[in-house]
């Protein structure tokens, strides 16, 4: 009897630690919120942006010509890059990534089609 409640006790446990499982990922693709949509509303200018709110960050690429195929990116000396490589789209559009912050770098820089790019404007929302 006790053999079996310690073996669902072990069971259970297991289950739950599995769930808690730290997102490792630093550059993620994240939606456009209405919160985004009003720091951007006076915003007509393409370019990137950062967007700075106290508990999130976002990095912006509002009303470019050509749309992102892929993303990705690399820390290394103490650098956050963030590779874009982009398509031909029929519109101009937004795309929004929200980073974290992280020990590993405090820089960004931010490259599309192997060009490094300046941030146009980085608001920061209290």
């Amino acid at each position: 009897m006790w053999r079996k409640l310690c073996l669902v006790t072990i069971v259970l446990f297991s289950i739950g630690l599995s769930g808690c499982t730290e997102d490792k990922e630093i550059v993620v693709p994240h939606k456009m919120t209405n919160e985004i949509r009003v720091t951007m509303n006076r915003i007509t200018d393409e370019g990137i942006y950062a967007i700075n709110y106290p508990k999130e960050k976002f990095i912006l690429f509002h009303g470019i010509e050509k749309g992102i195929k892929t993303m990705s990116y690399a820390v290394k000396d103490k650098t956050l890059t963030i590779h874009l490589e982009t398509e031909d789209q029929k519109q101009p559009g937004t795309a929004v990534y929200q980073y974290k912050l992280n020990p590993d770098y405090d820089k960004i820089q931010v490259t599309v089609d192997g060009n490094v790019e300046a941030f146009t404007t980085v608001f920061v929302e209290p």
